[in-house]
């Protein structure tokens, strides 16, 4: 499952949610959140919205996405919204986007 989520980046789909997942590997919603719990991720959506804030703070490094604003690289991580990826952000990391923007720029 790990392949799945790091490698084939299944959280870039903004409708991805606990029930979807179960459907693709095939498994039961329960199994799914036993999994997290077993190997320790914690809760699925929490997760989920870590690999996409990982993957936002990897995009805005790269100079192909240069021309993209903070919103459209959210979109692009598999967020839905702006408020969710400022709220997420802002609570995974401890400041918003732009304060993280302004930071990895110096």
């Amino acid at each position: 499952m790990e392949y799945y989520f790091k490698e084939e980046k299944l959280y870039k789909d903004p409708s991805l949610n606990i029930s979807s997942c179960a459907s693709i590997f095939k498994v039961s919603t329960k199994e799914l959140i036993d999994y997290f719990k077993i190997t320790n991720k914690g809760v699925f959506k929490d997760y989920i919205n870590g690999l996409r804030v990982s993957e936002f703070k990897q995009l805005l490094q790269n100079e192909k996405f240069s021309n993209y604003d903070l919103v459209g690289l959210a979109k692009e991580c598999g967020f839905k919204s702006k408020s969710t990826f400022f709220r997420v952000f802002k609570g995974l990391e401890g400041f918003t986007p732009n304060e993280y923007k302004k930071k990895a720029n110096r």
